[in-house]
């Protein structure tokens, strides 16, 4: 699905030393059609297998999500406005 398994560190001197890595699935996707966004979108989950959870399927409420969370942060920018 074009997915790829990677790993993760909590922090660069854990990556330097090779310690805690944690294992993620890598997924990168497009959304032609979609103005203002990157040409490649990335997300890293920790859903390992591409059965359980199909690279679109990840994909789709992924950038549900990231408009929802745009539209409530120009919401709160004009409130904040009219508080002033």
């Amino acid at each position: 699905d074009g997915s790829y398994l990677t790993t993760a560190h909590p922090s660069s001197r854990n990556r330097r030393r090779g310690r805690r890595a944690v294992p993620v699935r890598g997924v990168e996707y497009s959304l032609p059609g979609v103005e203002a966004t990157e040409p490649v979108c990335r997300l890293v989950t920790t859903i390992l297998d591409p059965q359980a959870a199909p690279a679109h399927e990840l994909a789709v409420p992924c950038h549900e999500r990231w408009e929802a969370e745009t539209a409530c942060s120009e919401v709160k920018a004009q409130l904040r406005q009219r508080h002033r």
